[in-house]
């Protein structure tokens, strides 16, 4: 069945978010990175310091947005998807409320005949997105004893690698996700470039 609505759908807002977060984040890590190679004099260093602090929230809070809204763009990208071509009431009913990998393997396969095959790195990109976000929204707080405050420092390091690396495979995962649909359809960067151009 397919729809002869008119559809509004929001997915490519979350798309342009997520785009957009990235790159502040990625220029904050690199002024965070040239900031370290500066000698500053000895009046400056407190300004220095908090200088640093506010750089390095505002990349932590660009991460943590990136990573929501590119899951939220794939999640609003197949709930359209399904609408538009199963219908809203049958979409809702039964494709809404299943995880994100799921609605990979399974909305293409009763939209068009194929599926993504579940051991593709296109699968593997999804579902580590869906842990990331997961992460994000359930993320359980680290109690450090204060002689242990280069173990928070590690911690601390491996959060900020693990927002890097989420973030980065978040826009990607939107990316990949949208051109392995236009493969499966065979209307090369139809889904695309209706995202993310």
């Amino acid at each position: 069945m397919s729809s002869d609505k008119f559809r509004v759908s929001i997915h490519r807002h979350y798309y342009c978010i997520a785009v957009e977060q990235r790159r502040v984040y990625s220029e904050l890590d690199a002024g965070m990175s040239q900031a370290k190679t500066v000698q500053v004099s000895d009046d400056e260093v407190d300004a220095a310091l908090e200088k640093a602090a506010g750089a390095y929230e505002k990349r932590e809070q660009a991460a943590v947005i990136g990573i929501t809204f590119a899951t939220m763009c794939i999640e609003a990208f197949f709930y359209d998807y399904a609408a538009s071509r199963l219908g809203d009431g049958f979409t809702e009913a039964h494709l809404d409320k299943l995880d994100l990998p799921s609605k990979l393997l399974i909305i293409p396969q009763l939209v068009c005949g194929k599926a993504i095959e579940k051991s593709s790195h296109i699968f593997e990109k999804v579902k580590r997105l869906t842990r990331d976000r997961n992460y994000l929204v359930h993320f359980k707080s680290h109690g450090f004893d204060l002689h242990e405050m280069d173990k928070a420092s590690e911690f601390h390091d491996e959060l900020n690698e693990r927002f890097r690396q989420a973030l980065t495979n978040g826009v990607e995962a939107v990316e990949i996700v949208l051109r392995a649909l236009d493969d499966l359809h065979g209307t090369p960067d139809y889904y695309f470039n209706r995202v993310c151009q």
